[in-house]
């Protein structure tokens, strides 16, 4: 059975005591109505903290983890997990994280061959930082030292993509402008130091996925500032970005992407439209043309202009920008050529700085 399930959180505004997480699911005939399915009650103090980023996961064993957050704000929430074993129509009771564990905190966890779940995660209580934290059987815990200082890079929310040659890559949200980026090749129990990638990011979450061709996928907003545009690129090894798609491209926020891939083997994007809504957008990525293709489609054009029949045939059909580079090439062989009118004011101006007029003949090669 083919089917959708998404969760987001809202309320009467981020970080109010009743923003809760929310859940809707498709199987085929459009999306049912949301419903809560976690919230931040503290039945013994008789209080209730705004809930904070979910984060679905369907594990190999057909188990739906769902990972979100409660507590006042992002620098003191603390992590929480629920579990279902009928694709969410019914949970077990809510689990609370060790401490200084939160789950992914933004993006989808990596399901390791041996079961273990790879999550990236990031904290805020004293300087943004991207840590690790592994999930073995969803019972033991472990994580490793932040990846970063806070004082060499202000970076969250990292998305995980892990590539054919076992290597995986973490791109995270930063204040720097770019995205920053750290990579593994032992499966995430070590990792490269952080550095700046080449993509804008305007301090806004990304998400993408690796497609079963080998293809990595991104969504994010190819800028520094705003959160529009919202985009897609595409890449073969994670370095390398070319632009596929563009999702939004008008005055607004289009933000906080999700990214998964299964159904058809076509990816889902749902993102955040204008917050007051929810976007969800199905692409088939093997429509989606990198530079090469791009390239032989603008062959095709070029040449079907070219064949077009000149209205003088001593002069062929040119394509924007040629009579422009035939200029250049010509004056860059030949010289620009002057009027005398110019030619006599210039030598003017060099004799007027003290530069002789035999000496400015020389230098342009006209002295006979």
């Amino acid at each position: 059975r083919q089917m959708c399930i998404r969760d987001r959180f809202g309320g009467a505004d981020e970080g109010a005591y009743d923003v809760v997480i929310w859940m809707s699911r498709n199987e085929g005939s459009g999306w049912s109505a949301p419903k809560p399915v976690a919230d931040g009650v503290d039945a013994a103090r008789r209080i209730q903290y705004p809930c904070w980023n979910p984060v679905l996961f369907k594990q190999s064993n057909g188990t739906l983890l769902l990972f979100y957050k409660v507590g006042p704000n992002p620098s003191k929430w603390w992590g929480m997990l629920r579990k279902s074993k009928d694709d969410g129509l019914t949970w077990e009771k809510p689990i609370r994280l060790p401490e200084g564990y939160v789950g992914p905190v933004k993006n989808k966890p990596i399901e390791l061959a041996n079961g273990t779940l790879l999550c990236g995660s990031s904290l805020e209580d004293a300087g943004w930082r991207v840590q690790m934290e592994r999930y073995v059987q969803n019972r033991n815990c472990r994580k490793r030292q932040p990846l970063h200082s806070p004082l060499d890079y202000a970076a969250i929310h990292p998305t995980l993509l892990a590539y054919p040659d076992g290597s995986i890559q973490a791109l995270c949200r930063a204040k720097s402008g770019r995205l920053t980026e750290c990579w593994s090749s032992d499966s995430g129990k070590k990792w490269t130091r952080m550095m700046r990638t080449q993509l804008p990011n305007p301090n806004a979450g990304v998400d993408g996925t690796v497609l079963s061709d080998g293809r990595a996928l991104l969504v994010y907003n190819h800028t520094r500032s705003g959160r529009s545009p919202l985009n897609v690129s595409v890449s073969t090894n994670g370095k390398k970005w070319e632009a596929a798609l563009v999702l939004e491209n008008q005055p607004g926020e289009y933000s906080y992407p999700a990214v998964f891939y299964f159904i058809e083997w076509k990816f889902h994007v749902i993102y955040t439209h204008n917050r007051t809504n929810i976007k969800h957008v199905v692409i088939d990525p093997a429509k989606l043309a990198g530079v090469e293709q791009f390239a032989q489609g603008l062959d095709v054009a070029v040449a079907h202009v070219r064949s077009a029949r000149a209205e003088n045939p001593e002069q062929p059909v040119l394509m924007p920008g040629e009579p422009e580079r035939q200029i250049m090439a010509q004056r860059t062989a030949d010289g620009i050529p002057l009027d005398d009118e110019s030619w006599r004011a210039l030598v003017g101006a060099a004799v007027s700085v003290g530069l002789p007029a035999s000496r400015v003949e020389e230098l342009a090669g006209t002295q006979g």
